[in-house]
């Protein structure tokens, strides 16, 4: 039987945020709990509050979440938010020039104002193990700040890269900031008792860079949830092709899928169903494909992979901006492990190595009509797919039951005290 612990977690945001930045941790704690963990998270709110009914639920009953700083208001509606563009451009540019000029993000002040308030906390729930999970990297200072005042082991958490990617520190090394995100970073390295890294490029280049540290630097990448494995499409219409896209689409790639529909009207119905707010031209979209676009807005995580286990074909799309980083899309783990067809237009570099070992993907960038429409196309003539046996494989390699308990071996590996005789799974674990 496992020892009881106590984990502080500190996230930015947590379940049930619908944000992809709240997964990984509201799936790392509802796995750790059942574990024998005792689960704190303190983040901010960002409109969604966590009930402990909806904990107990949704995540489980050994979670309890407290709040930092002041509560917001729930996302506005769509017809708000157009009608709030300057205020939104305004707000953007702003927090734009602040984050050339903050170390190591915008968020570091509100670090310190919520300081005092979290080691209330911290010092009432006594945690034997304290994990910050970032971005925002700023989250790593509060991290630090309340080991060192407790005097327990700190863990952080990569969700993605710092000072290599040009999204979170400047890439000139004639910047003047650029030192100062180092230093941080070097302050984390050095500081924390363990650090885990969710993009395998990350995790590699820090092994290298910080060779010292390599046997408490791991690799845990994203993984699948068990509510996607355990879902079956459950759609009785065979004549509707579902297209499903969980990325916001740029408009001329939701031009070309309107193009697609009435192009194949006669062959079969195409239905898009897209992860993001109707555009204003709706209805000249919906003229011209057949009423095919569905616009689904905000939505849980469980909604958007009951929509993932519905579709026929499955679309990721990155920005302009998000391409050039060096991010690992989560959502390509659900789409693989789904085995649907998988079209991936614009990838990061960790993208497209991690889609290497996925041969039926196909992979598209900045893509005219034509190639666009040739992918549609064999996506839904062919249906490639993987093996059966392949596809096992993944699932229980990336499954994030089988994930959380290489992370709750780690936390405990902290406590050498309730791990002795365990040597093989220790030299095994740190190979990871």
């Amino acid at each position: 039987m496992t020892c009881s612990k106590k984990l502080l977690v500190l996230s930015t945001t947590f379940f049930p945020d619908p944000n992809v930045g709240a997964i990984r941790m509201t799936e790392w704690c509802r796995h750790l709990a059942p574990m024998g963990w005792d689960i704190k998270v303190l983040c901010r709110h960002y409109g969604y509050t966590a009930s402990q009914s909806n904990l107990s639920s949704e995540v489980s009953s050994g979670v309890d979440v407290q709040y930092l700083g002041p509560r917001r208001k729930q996302a506005i509606s769509d017809e708000a938010a157009r009608q709030s563009v300057l205020k939104s451009f305004i707000r953007k540019f702003s927090l734009s020039f602040a984050g050339k000029i903050c170390v190591p993000d915008v968020l570091i002040w509100k670090q310190h104002q919520i300081a005092s308030r979290a080691l209330e906390i911290a010092n009432a729930f006594s945690p034997d193990v304290i994990l910050s999970s970032s971005p925002h990297h700023s989250i790593h200072w509060l991290g630090r700040f309340l080991s060192s005042r407790l005097g327990k082991p700190w863990v952080a958490d990569f969700r993605d890269p710092y000072t290599i990617d040009k999204r979170f520190c400047p890439q000139s090394r004639f910047s003047v900031t650029r030192p100062l995100h180092r230093s941080f970073e070097n302050r984390i390295y050095k500081n924390a008792a363990l650090i885990t890294h969710a993009i395998p490029i990350h995790g590699r280049w820090a092994r290298y860079r910080w060779a010292g540290q390599r046997s408490k630097i791991k690799i845990v990448t994203n993984g699948i949830p068990d509510f996607l494995l355990a879902n079956k499409s459950t759609r009785q219409n065979a004549n509707t092709i579902m297209i499903c896209s969980p990325s916001r689409l740029s408009p001329l790639m939701v031009s070309y899928l309107a193009m697609i529909a009435e192009a194949r009207r006669g062959e079969c119905r195409l239905e898009y169903q897209i992860f993001d707010n109707e555009p204003t031209d709706i209805c000249s979209l919906q003229a011209i494909s057949g009423n095919a676009f569905v616009f689904r807005g905000r939505c849980s995580h469980k909604e958007t992979l009951r929509t993932i286990a519905d579709a026929d074909v499955l679309i990721g799309f990155l920005s302009d901006e998000r391409r050039l980083g060096l991010g690992l899309s989560s959502k390509l783990f659900e789409f693989v492990a789904s085995g649907k067809p998988i079209i991936n237009v614009n990838s990061t570099r960790s993208d497209r190595l991690f889609l290497k070992s996925v041969p039926w993907a196909i992979e598209l960038s900045d893509p005219d009509f034509a190639s666009f429409s040739c992918a549609i196309g064999k996506c839904i003539e062919e249906r490639p797919r993987p093996s059966e046996t392949w596809l096992v494989g993944f699932q229980s390699e990336y499954s994030r039951s089988n994930q959380v308990k290489k992370i709750d071996f780690f936390l405990r590996n902290l406590f050498p005290r309730h791990n002795g005789g365990d040597q093989e799974k220790t030299r095994a674990l740190d190979a990871i």
